[in-house]
């Protein structure tokens, strides 16, 4: 009985060390999303002259689970289904702070205001302030993915020789 009740508390420990990295890795993936659309946005606005809606439908196929939630429930605000409010509310993402959401959602809500210049030049600020973040997620996701794993691993097995 005690084996079964240390071997559980190991594995416990080592899905707390990957789900602790996992935070970092989807952290790491949003952005990098969010600058990918960024740059696929401001080109398709500059050059094939799309608009939002069309622009947000395309940039769904390439991106990953979290960010795509994101554009759909955008999408759904682009075509009147729900308003701005419902649109901050509904899009909850429980790994970003609620000053990166409001950025977040301050940027897609201007989307398609302005005219084609004022766009760009807000889309290439946006760029920018999510580049800064995205190198800081993926010096972040470097340096503490392993580290955790590594840390509740070793956690993990001072718990099974502490009660042997």
């Amino acid at each position: 009985m005690k084996i079964i009740l240390l071997s559980v508390v190991f594995v416990c420990c080592i899905l707390i060390g990957l789900g602790i990295g996992n935070y970092f890795k989807k952290r790491r993936d949003f952005y990098v999303d969010v600058c990918n659309f960024c740059d696929y946005s401001s080109t398709q606005i500059s050059f094939a002259l799309k608009k939002i809606n069309e622009i947000v439908n395309d940039a769904k196929c390439n991106c990953q689970k979290e960010f795509f939630d994101y554009l759909a429930t955008y999408e759904k605000y682009l075509t009147g289904e729900i308003d701005a409010e419902d649109y901050i509310k509904a899009t909850k993402i429980n790994f970003l702070t609620q000053e990166e959401k409001a950025e977040l959602d301050g940027m897609f809500l201007s989307l398609g205001q302005m005219n084609r210049d004022e766009e760009l030049e807000k889309i290439a600020i946006c760029k920018k302030n999510f580049g800064v973040k995205k190198s800081v997620c993926f010096e972040k996701f470097t340096k503490y993915n392993n580290l955790y794993f590594k840390l509740f691993f070793l956690l993990g097995l001072a718990t099974i020789v502490i009660f042997l």
